[in-house]
């Protein structure tokens, strides 16, 4: 599996782990790691099994802790550390973890109790370039050796002993379709039989190198990740995080450092083909075998654009949190492999019913049921939600698909009311509470609207008893829901239709957001350049265009993100009737760049 015994006995101390932008670690170096995080657990006490809540910004510590835990047989607790003060402390006020490993500003900004809880304090390393810096920096004995990662340069004084087969894995926190994120326990058991089936379909082995610049706290960017990696001796690459300015670099690596296979979602994969087709060269490594699509719905029409434009096969993972990363796969070979589908089963066993649970025929629509190894044990602390979900066995997934005659399974929509923006999960019912406590919102419904790049975003309608402008409602959203989850459009309407229930209309309410995109698109254009660029950038970014000036950009101006800068592009293209290339894209870093390239544009 991924006892860290085996991975250092058969890799060999040397060999290369893991690469991030903050630094790189060997087996035998993460091997020691491991060590000393045993010691430190059986010092106070944490047992296997019990939870450890880690909280680090460098994501090559990051990947160690969490890794490392799950190798001695300790369950760290991942949780979205750019959440919220009120999305944390909900999350963690039931949360019974036996151990902290934070650096001090996560315990001072979450507000933690370490009086009680064991706490590992973790202590950023520089790098000393040269000799002369390391003989001027402080002498190694004046260290905090109690801190991490000083603690692990120890040599280990204790064997480290088998971990357990069975037994909790992690616990992960997701969105679903109430507005509190519900905690997902998967066993080690489940972990180990979905490691070995990404193994076995994907190939990846100690030879493989994998690039996955998805965040830790993601199921696939954590399992597909430093997890799977360790798990098969292979090495994992995170150059950067991804983002439109980035892909050169993330692109880069697939040549430079001879990737093998690269994993992402489809909000990746859309970006680099609008803006990554000069470096398609890259994939054309004698190394690189294919990439693997998952956390969100792969178009049709995009996976047979990317695969014709780059000349690279995309493998297509469909699965839930709940069911470690998948459940169905459409591999690089056939029998499994059909684009535009989600696949065939692997290591699984489906279902598709009815509203009355009786299965229906190939061709019909219905919900998707899973049941195997591979599936979730339950929500933490959430007996009904579980129940609501597992029955006997059987996974309901809340995806409507049908089957094809050969097997293959297409989806077609979604039962729950969920909301999947760049391969995150959203809760529309915790983004309109969050709108409902605002004193001037008498009443809110939150819907998904469909991008071609993201494959939906938030948008919100709000029945107001009084007036407040619309960056007012975002600024309140910003402090209390991560940015991810902020409505792009909130929309005031005089009524929320409902039917005999009292329940909203969701197709009703579908048809007043269109109604107002429309309106936009069809709005008189601004001739004036710079003004339609500060107005384009108010709305995309949601605040008041008295805040913004040519000086605006991602650094100091708030919701300027990948998503808001792609947004900002298609808007001035529309308005302007212009067309950006890649290059240009990625060299807009504030709106005075913007404003320049629009008018050169504009004259040529």
């Amino acid at each position: 599996m991924f006892e860290i015994n085996e991975c250092a006995k058969h890799q060999g101390a040397k060999k290369l782990w893991i690469s991030t932008s903050t630094g790189q670690l060997n087996y035998g170096q993460q091997w020691q790691r491991c060590h000393a995080l045993f010691e430190w657990c059986n010092r106070f006490g944490i047992q296997q099994g019990a939870l450890v809540l880690v909280a680090v910004q460098n994501e090559l510590e990051q990947a160690a802790l969490l890794t490392g835990l799950i190798s001695i047989g300790r369950a760290p607790v991942l949780i979205d550390l750019d959440g919220t003060l009120s999305e944390i402390q909900s999350i963690l006020k039931d949360v019974d973890y036996s151990g902290i490993i934070a650096e001090l500003a996560f315990i001072q900004k979450w507000q933690l109790d370490v009086s009680s809880t064991p706490w590992l304090k973790v202590v950023a390393i520089k790098k000393q370039g040269t000799v002369f810096g390391r003989l001027l920096s402080k002498k190694k004995e004046d260290e905090d050796v109690t801190a991490w990662p000083a603690m692990a340069e120890n040599k280990p004084e204790t064997a480290i002993l088998e971990t357990p087969s069975d037994g909790l894995a992690y616990l992960i926190f997701t969105s679903g379709t109430t507005s509190k994120p519900k905690g997902v326990l998967i066993s080690r058991g489940a972990l180990k039989s979905q490691l070995e089936v990404l193994q076995h379909e994907f190939s990846i082995d100690s030879t493989s190198r994998l690039l996955n610049v998805l965040p830790m706290h993601h199921v696939d960017g954590f399992v597909q990740g430093p997890v799977s990696a360790w798990a098969a001796g292979a090495t994992l690459f995170r150059p950067a995080q991804f983002s439109a300015t980035t892909i050169q670099r993330v692109m880069d690596s697939i040549y430079k450092d001879r990737i093998t296979h690269m994993i992402a979602v489809p909000t990746m994969l859309s970006l680099i083909h609008r803006l990554g087709i000069e470096f398609a060269e890259n994939f054309k490594s004698s190394d690189f075998k294919f990439i693997v699509s998952c956390a969100g719905h792969l178009e049709t029409e995009l996976w047979i654009k990317f695969e014709s434009t780059f000349a690279v096969k995309i493998c297509n993972l469909y699965g839930l949190t709940e069911t470690v990363t998948s459940a169905l796969i459409s591999g690089p070979e056939t029998p499994s492999r059909c684009v535009g589908t989600l696949g065939l089963p692997v290591n699984s066993t489906i279902r598709v019913v009815d509203l009355n649970e009786n299965d229906v025929s190939d061709g019909i629509e219905g919900e998707l049921l899973i049941s195997g190894p591979q599936l979730m044990d339950g929500y933490y602390k959430n007996p009904q939600a579980t129940e609501s979900i597992l029955k006997e066995g059987w996974l309901f997934s809340g995806d409507l698909v049908k089957r094809n005659t050969d097997g293959h399974v297409e989806l077609v929509g979604r039962l729950k009311n969920l909301i999947i923006s760049g391969g995150r999960n959203i809760s529309p019912e915790e983004v309109s509470s969050v709108l409902n406590q605002h004193p001037k919102v008498l009443e809110s419904t939150v819907l998904g609207s469909p991008d071609p790049d993201w494959g939906e975003t938030v948008a919100a309608l709000v029945i107001l008893n009084s007036n407040v402008t619309e960056s007012e409602l975002v600024d309140w959203c910003r402090e209390r829901l991560s940015e991810y989850k902020v409505p792009r459009r909130i929309i005031q309407v005089q009524e929320l239709e409902k039917g005999p229930s009292g329940k909203i209309k969701i197709e009703v309410a579908r048809a007043q957001l269109l109604t107002h995109q429309n309106s936009i698109t069809q709005s008189t254009n601004n001739t004036d350049i710079e003004q339609t660029v500060l107005h384009e950038a108010a709305r995309c970014f949601r605040v008041p265009v008295h805040q913004l000036n040519m000086e605006s950009g991602p650094e100091n101006t708030a919701g300027w993100n990948s998503l808001e800068h792609m947004e900002l592009v298609v808007a001035l293209e529309g308005r302007l009737g212009l067309k950006f290339s890649a290059r240009e894209i990625m060299q807009i870093d504030n709106l005075g760049t913007a404003t320049k390239l629009c008018k050169l544009k504009a004259i040529s």
